[in-house]
């Protein structure tokens, strides 16, 4: 079974983001999720977050991007099997957000694996944590 360097149990991969106003009207518009807590200033300031916060599942994204971008490459395709996060602290508009995913598990029978996920913020508080089970598909695909 061919699975890259990259997805070897114990591999490791990071990005690292500050999540803007930008992003989240964006995300709004994208996902249709305009919940005041997210888009309006007056509003975000008179809840318990006492301003605005990003949508939690930007950062599901942000995994996303690692396992795409930075761990498959041009070479390989990560086709998603499962998720689970658990959001642990809001994030604040400018938060700079650093998420990882580290490599728990590789299925000896099939390009399988299994990785840990966390987000983190600027001072080191974790903002997320989970686990994501992807497929590697070596590209092109064969058959």
């Amino acid at each position: 079974m061919n699975i890259p360097t990259a997805f070897e149990v114990g591999a490791a991969a990071s990005i690292t983001k500050t999540i803007t106003l930008e992003d989240v009207e964006s995300f709004a518009k994208i996902s249709g999720d305009d919940q005041p807590v997210h888009i309006s200033p007056d509003y975000a300031s008179n809840t318990r977050f006492g301003g605005q916060i990003a949508h939690g599942t930007i950062l599901i994204g942000l995994i996303s991007a690692i396992l795409g971008n930075v761990m498959a490459g041009n070479d390989y395709t990560v086709i998603f099997l499962g998720q689970s996060c658990k959001w642990i602290s809001p994030v604040k508009l400018n938060d700079t957000i650093t998420a990882e995913c580290v490599v728990t598990k590789v299925r000896s029978d099939k390009p399988i694996v299994n990785l840990d996920c966390i987000c983190t913020n600027q001072d080191q508080i974790k903002v997320m944590e989970g686990t994501a089970t992807v497929y590697i598909d070596a590209y092109p695909y064969k058959g």
